[in-house]
């Protein structure tokens, strides 16, 4: 696969984006602001094409982790390339998540092979109905947009 686009993947309902984007919810949103929440710890599988970046689009919730834990002082997200950290990210406040990584740092990694797991892990998550803060029940890390490899 070359990227993860949930407003693209909402339109075929044959296609569960939850077994393309391991760690993430079902897509939700408005007509053409689609998006997906993220657990902890997430992964998929991409095909690099020539001399393609990754960009990863998305949003950091920080207020609302820190509403749900008021002692975390930030959250770090870590991108790795077949589970060799690529990039790191540290977020202190809401912020979009807008991530480019070169695709040299990825060839170093997988050389001659054009298929690569991407792993994002976040350093915290939160639980709305555990922290008492709203009724969802799931694990969630951030949001993402768009993961595409061009």
């Amino acid at each position: 696969m070359s990227g993860f686009e949930p407003n693209e993947l909402s339109k075929n309902r044959q296609i569960d984006s939850t077994t393309i984007l391991k760690g993430s919810y079902s897509i939700d949103g408005e007509e053409g602001k689609k998006q997906v929440w993220v657990s902890k710890d997430s992964n998929i599988t991409l095909f690099l094409k020539g001399d393609s970046d990754i960009n990863i689009k998305g949003f950091v919730p920080f207020s609302v982790h820190k509403q749900a834990d008021k002692n975390i002082k930030d959250v770090k997200l870590t991108f790795l390339v077949n589970e060799k950290e690529v990039l790191s990210q540290t977020y202190t406040e809401d912020m979009p998540l807008d991530i480019k990584i070169d695709f040299t740092k990825i060839r170093e990694i997988i050389e001659n092979d054009d298929s690569f797991k991407l792993t994002i892990r976040s350093s915290h998550d939160f639980n709305l109905a555990e922290s008492n803060i709203g009724d969802d029940r799931r694990d969630l890390a951030f949001l993402l947009t768009y993961i595409g490899v061009n």
